[in-house]
């Protein structure tokens, strides 16, 4: 061991020669391109030289910040590589960031072809693809490098330890307010999917899979990969909130990649469709009936037949000459008739009420024949004054007629033109409007009295300027029917997709016509099963027409074996796999009765705090049980954010969250504020989807709180737990 930690000092101090002497370079390069700039004449200027020397400037900046971020971990492994057809071994670095030294690889950065051996093999005969091919050879040595702050602190041939051993390190810590790039951890299961061809991916992968920070990192990996070819504007990351996307924002910079656009889904369709509409967050309500009623009414909504409801509804105006009933007059007279803008609304396709590109036509058929049109629409008034004699009286009115008409053809006709279009152009959301409006008339699956509710409570919100969740399908894609806008990037990723509907993916998919998706989700974190996707198969089948690559990632890193094996309880009672934990042992899952014991939240935080621990967060199932717990630490001088929906960031250590704002999220320590079976009752699915998410939050420690009597998927759990410890008093 100690040769070993030898040759990898040796090694380190070359290393960091040479990223010093890359610092160096950088700097007296952008120094150069600064005095540059000073010199520039205004011709120079005027030729746009200024704005190409702040771009070069700007890149070299970034380069030194990177260069100087990489001394401090230059590399995390190493791989000694021999090619079948040479007799030389090479000893390959990786790192995050690549580095040469006179055409020589110093560090090789990890998304190269040659360093994914070192995620997918063990010593032994290896291939891998490369841009020229299948490449064969042999893996001499396979070793972790553990460097903290340019020292040295480790080195472990990785044949003789196994795989979870080798993670230990990299899990067994605690966590902050930043999610953190993978790269020195990354698993093969992980590997094989950031590699994966640019086509569509679709990735069920249980709680703490790594799901988003493998998203991340492919992206990191596809950009890498295809070089010029793409850029970072190209890629979209759908997230659930704010508060998660700035969660995840620092990960594609701490990858030496550009950040790419991030939004939630209701962001996208207000930039789509031109609003500012807000989520309508009605709860689900206590009364099981209604509760029922709410469930079906979601059901419809992010269904294919709502979508088919919608389209014979779109139909139906057409045919029936609502959308366009009378055609463009000037003082009274057409020019432009209802039949032949109706024709040409839907001309060359039939799937589109294209307003804007019609206005267009005609305004262009208006300018370009306006003699033609003022001739048309003269004839009246000439034939009058071309047969009557000139001192009639009716010959006279006509000439002025015939003068006026032409001054308000040439002067105001397009004018006319355009408020003509604004009065008959129909946005997404009025049709919207008028199609749950007549919702009653249609024939759908829900019950008169379903179909009452579903027009009141839509209704009103949107007189809010508000929205329900699953209505955002709807008016996408009627956006889409009345525009054809598409967006130009050609990569999406998903993030929780499980929470999205069929209807929904339909949607994205004819607005991302380009693009290839990247589907990342956990069947079992479906919090709104009854609004949301029954199974990957269907968006596979009834989407995407079977062509996304389907992928898995069964094993847990984030949790340990307590936990996880806690958290699998809830699984088996929804009959759905369980998640394999990595080996990391860790604190018993504490079940504890609230009831007389009412400091035993102040009691653990205090406990967890003194222990050390960064981040910790109170899981309330709902946003008032949020509040209320909130308002309870603070008046008992706790130190707490408490985060709901509308949070974008966070500042401290201790957080109330409720379980949907904490999707997606990790925690050294969590506990959930009340598991009693009336808030998470085994008869309702939606309660077993949030109990799950609930209690897979933390790295370290779960502590279960509830009052008198535990849900039961856990009472078997608790009763163990509590029967022990009076054994051992």
């Amino acid at each position: 061991m100690s040769n070993i930690i030898e040759i990898e000092n040796k090694y380190l101090d070359y290393a960091e020669r040479v990223l010093d002497k890359e610092i160096d370079r950088n700097i007296k390069e952008e120094n150069e391109l600064k005095e540059e700039m000073t010199h520039l004449s205004f011709e120079d200027k005027k030729r746009g030289a200024q704005i190409d020397l702040s771009s070069r400037i700007f890149d070299k900046a970034e380069s030194i910040e990177q260069l100087k971020k990489a001394k401090e971990v230059p590399y995390f492994g190493r791989i000694d590589y021999k090619d079948s057809d040479s007799d030389k071994t090479e000893n390959i670095y990786i790192g995050k960031t690549g580095v040469s030294d006179n055409n020589n690889i110093v560090i090789y950065d990890w998304r190269s072809p040659v360093c994914g051996l070192y995620y997918d093999s063990e010593v032994g005969p290896v291939s891998y693809k490369s841009p020229a091919g299948i490449q064969k050879g042999d893996m001499l040595l396979k070793r972790q490098i553990l460097i903290e702050n340019g020292k040295l602190l480790n080195a472990v041939d990785t044949n003789l330890v196994t795989n979870d051993e080798l993670l230990l390190p990299y899990l067994d810590t605690s966590t902050d307010n930043k999610m953190k790039t993978i790269i020195a951890s990354i698993q093969k299961e992980q590997n094989s999917i950031i590699r994966a061809d640019d086509n569509n991916i679709i990735v069920q992968g249980v709680a703490g899979s790594g799901k988003t920070s493998v998203a991340l990192h492919r992206i990191a990996y596809l950009l890498y990969a295809k070089g010029k070819k793409s850029k970072s504007s190209n890629f979209l990351v759908l997230g659930p909130n704010d508060y998660f996307l700035n969660y995840i924002s620092s990960v594609l910079p701490d990858l030496d990649t550009t950040p790419v656009d991030q939004k939630t889904f209701l962001e996208l369709v207000n930039e789509y469709i031109g609003l500012d509409l807000s989520i309508s967050s009605e709860p689900l309500s206590n009364d099981k009936e209604k509760q029922q009623m709410q469930k079906n009414i979601g059901t419809l909504k992010g269904s294919l037949e709502y979508k088919k409801l919608l389209d014979d509804y779109i139909q139906e105006c057409f045919d029936g000459n609502a959308i366009v009933s009378e055609g463009f007059k000037i003082d009274g007279k057409e020019v432009f008739s209802a039949e032949e803008i109706r024709n040409r609304l839907m001309f060359g396709q039939d799937e589109f009420f294209n307003f804007d590109k019609i206005k267009k036509y005609f305004k262009n058929q208006f300018k370009d024949n306006k003699s033609t049109i003022f001739g048309a629409l003269n004839r009246e008034y000439r034939d009058i004054y071309s047969n009557l004699p000139k001192d009639d009286p009716n010959r006279k009115i006509a000439v002025q007629k015939s003068i006026e008409l032409e001054k308000l053809l040439y002067e105001q006709g397009e004018k006319l033109l355009d408020k003509y279009f604004k009065s008959i152009s129909k946005s997404c959301l009025s049709i919207y409007v008028s199609f749950i409006s007549e919702l009653d008339k249609l024939n759908t699956n829900l019950t008169n009295k379903e179909v009452a509710m579903l027009q009141k409570d839509t209704l009103k919100a949107i007189r809010k300027k508000q929205i329900p969740f699953e209505d955002l399908a709807a008016l996408l894609y009627l956006n889409y029917r009345l525009t054809s806008k598409k967006f130009n990037y050609t990569n999406i990723v998903i993030d929780e997709a499980q929470d999205y509907s069929l209807f929904a993916y339909n949607a994205l998919k004819n607005v991302f016509p380009r693009a290839k998706f990247n589907i990342y989700g956990d069947l079992a974190q479906s919090i709104y099963p009854y609004r949301s996707i029954k199974s990957w198969d269907e968006v596979n089948n009834q989407v995407f027409d079977n062509s996304c690559n389907m992928l898995e990632l069964s094993k847990s890193y984030r949790t340990t074996i307590e936990i996880t094996e806690t958290a699998n309880n809830v699984l088996n009672w929804l009959h759905l796999t369980q998640a394999n934990p990595v080996i990391r042992h860790g604190e018993d899952v504490e079940f504890i009765n609230s009831k007389n014991n009412q400091n035993v939240l102040l009691d653990k935080i205090n406990e967890w705090t003194n222990s050390g621990y960064k981040t910790i967060a109170i899981i309330c199932k709902d946003e008032l049980e949020a509040q209320n717990t909130h308002q309870y630490l603070t008046n008992n001088g706790i130190d707490c954010k408490y985060i709901s929906n509308d949070d974008s960031k966070y500042e401290g250590n201790i957080f109330v969250i409720t379980v949907s704002s904490s999707k997606g999220l990790e925690f050294d320590c969590t506990a959930l504020s009340d598991a009693s079976n009336s808030k998470y009752n085994v008869n309702d699915n939606v309660d077993m989807h949030l109990l799950y998410v609930a209690s897979t939050r933390a790295l370290h420690e779960l502590c279960v709180l509830y009052n008198s009597n535990i849900t039961k998927v856990y009472e078997g759990l608790a009763k163990d737990k509590e029967m022990t410890r009076k054994l051992t008093k």
